[in-house]
């Protein structure tokens, strides 16, 4: 399995990849000043034809007004695999007290993987955002049956008011 990665980046680098990302589909001109899963992960929802099909329009709506953005890839596998890796995504982008005011996310998952799953780890997610949670799933086989991968991009973080 691999690693989770963690990053906090400008928005406008962010935005800067995915316009590089729709120009050319080259990713070993990026800088190391992204993750190569983030550049993985944007290619994959910028250029895909999933159901989900989130466009650099899109992009530019989700991070507009905020300086950063929080990144995290997290991995795991087993049972309750998705809700493990949403609990660690989420752990790694936002502090316990904070939430979202929009989020980014990507589930991968095997097409055998239950999806009842699926649905706790986004509920999970949906209560830790304001608005404009933006989900992509994509069943791949070429994950393990019990193995979940998820990929947040956090955007205005804030102390969640009680």
């Amino acid at each position: 399995m691999e690693k989770s990665e963690i990053a906090v980046i400008s928005t406008e680098l962010l935005l800067d990849t995915a316009e590089r990302i729709m120009e050319s589909e080259e990713t070993s001109l990026f800088s190391d000043e992204i993750p190569v899963r983030l550049v993985e992960m944007l290619k994959g929802i910028l250029l895909s034809h999933c159901e989900i099909d989130l466009g650099l329009s899109d992009l530019k709506s989700l991070v507009r007004d905020e300086a950063l953005a929080s990144f995290a890839s997290t991995y795991a596998q087993g049972e309750s695999a998705a809700s493990i890796a949403a609990t660690f995504a989420l752990n790694a982008t936002l502090q316990p007290e904070l939430i979202a005011r929009r989020l980014l996310v990507h589930i991968r998952f095997h097409p055998e993987y239950p999806f009842a799953d699926i649905t706790k780890a986004l509920d999970l997610m949906e209560s830790r955002v304001q608005s404009n949670g933006m989900y992509q799933l994509e069943d791949t086989a070429t994950l393990q049956k019990d193995q979940v991968e998820i990929v947040i991009i956090a955007t205005g973080i804030e102390v969640e008011e009680l």
